[in-house]
């Protein structure tokens, strides 16, 4: 995604090895689409509804130049959509409610 003069990558990662589980929405910048720098995590499991790990989904631009990301995210019993709303410029975000939930883990 391209936001304000700055390339933005972001990328499921396992910061715990190569291994099933533990995802996060890893995140790096670029001004050149050559170097890249590597941020803290945009979303990390860190609420009862994304338990299981923060999973695929996709991120934009909202109507009056605000980032968001829409991401899947599961518990042992269910599986939601949900909305993170970026701001500072993808450092800091907010985590918003469910936008659809599925039940049974589907």
């Amino acid at each position: 995604m391209y936001y304000n003069g700055v390339y933005h990558l972001f990328y499921q990662y396992n910061p715990k090895g190569a291994v099933w589980g533990n995802i996060v929405w890893a995140h790096s910048v670029s001004t050149d689409l050559i170097n890249w720098l590597a941020l803290e995590p945009a979303i990390h499991p860190t609420e009862p509804f994304d338990i299981n790990g923060c999973w695929s989904g996709s991120a934009t631009i909202l109507p009056g130049n605000r980032p968001v990301i829409l991401y899947t995210a599961s518990t042992p019993s269910a599986v939601s959509q949900l909305a993170a709303l970026m701001l500072a410029h993808f450092v800091t975000l907010q985590q918003h409610g469910t936008v659809g939930t599925g039940v049974g883990g589907w």
